[in-house]
């Protein structure tokens, strides 16, 4: 693996005040299902948790389960954050092809999104950082401006119920050049199911019962998503500012 810093995607440089706007600001209103499923995903973990604090008062701390969530959040955080962003996104460094794989799976075990619309998504957050075409702005959404906690929601949580879509050819050519993260990227829901699945299948090898399994599946998998998802929006408020004062920075034209 090389640490030297390579060229940045044309998408994430040149990217003044005055901008033009994305080739695809919105689609098409999502399905019932599609929407559905954004809130089990979304929604479901915080429920979850609550559930969880409220019956664990009174009881015996579950360390391994605690454990078992803070192995996979951390080995699994890495894949966004040095795969997904860091590699992927911004091409920040070189790596072999099993680093470069290694990532790419542990990241789309994130339950975030496939790789390349990911990268798409991120890219144009970076183009258009707070600013109409920014996917996740607080401040806008397409030419509408937030205010409050209507830009709250929308950054952190309301942008993925929106049929909004990132065109993948104009800001992720290069990794649909790739084959090996096309296939990864095409493997998306299989990965999600095996991010459930290994806590599950870990929680019963370790106790032997299956109230074991249930309860490492809980910690690990549903509580540890939702803790991911919630990190990722804080970390995207936090790139934003940094955003803003790099675009900020440039001349106009």
């Amino acid at each position: 693996m090389r640490s030297d810093v390579l060229e940045q995607p044309d998408d994430l440089r040149e990217a003044g005040p005055e901008a033009a706007l994305p080739l695809e600001l919105s689609g098409p209103n999502p399905e019932l299902y599609r929407t559905l499923l954004t809130a089990i995903v979304a929604l479901g973990p915080i429920f979850v948790a609550a559930v969880v604090l409220v019956r664990a008062i009174g009881q015996p701390i579950p360390w391994f389960e605690i454990v078992l969530a803070g192995i996979f959040l951390a080995v699994i955080g890495h894949g966004v954050t040095i795969g997904f962003h860091r590699l992927f996104t911004h091409r920040s460094f070189e790596a072999s092809r099993p680093l470069k794989i290694s990532l790419a799976v542990l990241g789309s075990m994130s339950f975030q999104g496939s790789l390349i619309g990911w990268v798409a998504d991120h890219r144009r957050h970076h183009r258009y950082a707070d600013r109409p075409g920014d996917p996740h702005s607080p401040l806008w959404v397409d030419k509408t401006e937030l205010r409050g906690w209507r830009g709250l929601w929308h950054s952190h949580v309301g942008w993925t119920f929106r049929g909004d879509t990132t065109p993948r050819d104009h800001y992720a050519a290069d990794l649909l050049a790739d084959p090996d993260l096309v296939l990864i990227d095409n493997l998306f829901v299989p990965f999600c199911v095996a991010t459930i699945a290994l806590p599950f299948a870990i929680g019963y090898l370790w106790t032997g019962t299956l109230a074991g399994a249930v309860g490492a599946l809980v910690f690990a998998g549903i509580i540890r998503i939702g803790i991911s998802h919630r990190r990722r929006g804080c970390s995207v408020r936090v790139d934003t500012i940094h955003c803003v004062a790099a675009n900020s920075a440039i001349p106009k034209s």
